[in-house]
């Protein structure tokens, strides 16, 4: 049996990765729990009894290694972020320090663990490429770049990521994902915010004058191709690589509200002036995700369509949460 640690267990991908490994009887799973929020994701998808929580945060050093080395811990999904690009451009050293600072504390936790076998997945983000050449796909090879705050703080953990597995012979991947959505994502993005609008029975919001282009993935997509890149760390083929993992949907705001309005004929989507900080967001998005493909045979299960259909009627199913306020920092 491997004992597993996903850090963000109660965010929106570490609780779905959780979920996805918690279907899998050989495992068992330590969650940390930063504070005893009643709507955390982990809650919202009713895997609270499937793993064993842990009570602290991953900028405590000394917290993170006793997890580690305490349940002899074989392998690390590691999510905990704070991963909303306009609230970490309105407050830098926080997300500076959970997604930076907590990265290096998980890895020297694992480095303590003091076995060879222990495997680290970093997911980091497509925004740490930074901005694209001529609106081509992001490769691997082409390294990380400086752009807004966000993305920044993940280009940074990547190269912290990659040089413990240098310099250590640590079991460590990066994996980038692009735009992630599904159940449980409570954050104000615009698909659960589109979908949220419509089921107030409101009309959805564009930005007016903001053509930013962004790659889509399903969740249970993402986390399967997580899984399979640590799949790939047990074998020692993935050590020290990173990984793009996106599906080829690329849409700007318009396109992918009127995907999402499909479902909702009713509704009609209105036009707002952006903030200035909107503005200033990265222009274009989009993975070559071949290396993935080519390396361990990954390829998305869900067609966009069913992707939304599902996260649709999950937010159905939470009226609880549906008729909230709705925050527009994307």
């Amino acid at each position: 049996m491997a004992n597993i640690l996903v850090t963000g267990t109660t965010g929106f991908v570490g609780a779905n990765m959780a979920k996805f490994l918690s279907e899998e009887k050989d495992h068992s799973i330590i969650g940390i729990r930063h504070d005893n929020s009643p709507i955390d994701a982990a809650r919202l998808l009713g895997i609270d009894n499937r793993v064993t929580w842990t009570y602290g945060d991953v900028l405590d050093a000394n917290f993170v290694k006793r997890v580690v080395n305490d349940y002899e811990i074989d392998e690390i999904y590691h999510f905990a972020a704070l991963p909303i690009v306009r609230i970490a451009g309105r407050s830098p050293v926080p997300v500076f320090e959970t997604n930076i600072a907590g990265t290096w504390n998980v890895l020297e936790a694992a480095r303590d663990r003091g076995i060879e076998e222990i495997r680290v997945v970093h997911c980091s983000t497509d925004k740490a490429y930074g901005d694209t050449v001529q609106r081509k796909p992001y490769r691997e090879s082409q390294g990380v770049g400086v752009s807004e705050i966000y993305g920044t703080s993940k280009a940074a953990a990547d190269l912290i990521a990659q040089s413990y597995a240098l310099n250590y012979g640590m079991k460590v991947a990066v994996v980038r994902p692009c735009n992630m959505f599904g159940p449980a994502d409570s954050n104000p993005r615009i698909i659960p915010n589109t979908i949220r609008l419509c089921l107030q029975g409101k009309n959805p919001v564009i930005f007016r004058g903001i053509g930013y282009v962004r790659e889509y993935i399903f969740v249970e997509d993402a986390v399967d191709g997580l899984y399979k890149v640590m799949r790939g760390l047990r074998e020692s083929s993935a050590k020290g690589e990173v990984f793009n993992l996106g599906t080829g949907w690329a849409f700007d705001q318009v396109q992918i509200i009127k995907k999402i309005l499909r479902f909702f004929p009713d509704r009609k989507a209105v036009v707002r002036d952006p903030s200035e900080y909107m503005k200033r967001e990265i222009k274009y998005q989009k993975l070559d995700s071949s290396k993935i493909r080519t390396w361990f045979g990954w390829r998305p299960k869900q067609t966009l369509d069913r992707g939304l259909k599902k996260t649709i009627e999950w937010w159905k199913g939470r009226p609880d949460l549906t008729g909230k306020a709705i925050n527009f920092t994307r």
